[in-house]
């Protein structure tokens, strides 16, 4: 039985939402762990209303996703990178993939 991947129209959108180099690096910092907008903000080096609007790309590409947690001063919106690595609880879903760091798009 083979697994489905992305389709073609997914792979556009998922591209399109890559073809910026601020989500680029946006994408690149999330990959080494899950962290809080304002904080991600001043890592990167951008306002959060700019990292904001990015974020809602990758996120309607399915690369990042959202959760409003509880931080010691507050409320805060805490984004993740959605690629697949080690420890990870989302599986490959591409029958031949071997990358041992990251899997793009899954």
């Amino acid at each position: 039985m083979t697994v489905a991947g992305p389709t073609g129209d997914e792979l556009v959108e998922m591209l399109g939402a890559l073809a910026n180099p601020l989500r680029l690096r946006i994408v690149a910092t999330l990959a080494s762990g899950r962290d809080y907008v304002s904080r991600l903000a001043r890592e990167i080096g951008v306002s959060r209303p700019l990292l904001h609007m990015h974020l809602q790309r990758l996120e309607a590409a399915g690369l990042v996703a959202g959760t409003l947690e509880l931080s010691e001063d507050g409320k805060a919106m805490k984004y993740s990178w959605q690629g697949h690595r080690p420890g990870h609880r989302r599986s490959c879903t591409w029958p031949r993939c071997s990358w041992p760091l990251s899997c793009w798009p899954c």
